[in-house]
């Protein structure tokens, strides 16, 4: 049985209004690292993908991610600075950038990106 005449058929045993049902078209797109693990998904509606621009943004922070303990704002660019993770306590901070970072918040440390 299609879903048009299903819902129409539980609209008329139910008692409730039936309502349009419209289709929609929708894509998905995962980075996935080499140990399977999904780095992100991007969905959005079929016709608004992301642009190419966009997926390498986002693999480009994947990996500076792994190989860094920082982490990535929103807009992020290549040469952009970063945030220091949570994890990282400000002693081993010190050890990895002896300039010092910009702590605007306790808990945000910017520093430029790492090489």
């Amino acid at each position: 049985m299609p879903i048009s005449s299903a819902l129409s058929v539980a609209a008329t045993t139910t008692g409730v209004h039936r309502r349009r049902v419209r289709r929609a078209l929708c894509a998905a797109e995962l980075a996935i690292s080499m140990v399977l693990l999904v780095g992100a998904a991007l969905l959005g509606a079929g016709l608004l993908l992301a642009s190419f621009d966009e997926l390498l943004r986002v693999i480009d922070s994947l990996q500076l991610t792994a190989k860094h303990k920082v982490a990535t704002p929103v807009n992020w660019q290549q040469g952009d600075k970063v945030i220091i993770s949570g994890s990282v306590s400000n002693d081993e901070a010190k050890e990895t950038y002896p300039d010092g970072w910009e702590e605007p918040r306790p808990y945000i440390r910017i520093v430029p990106q790492p090489q």
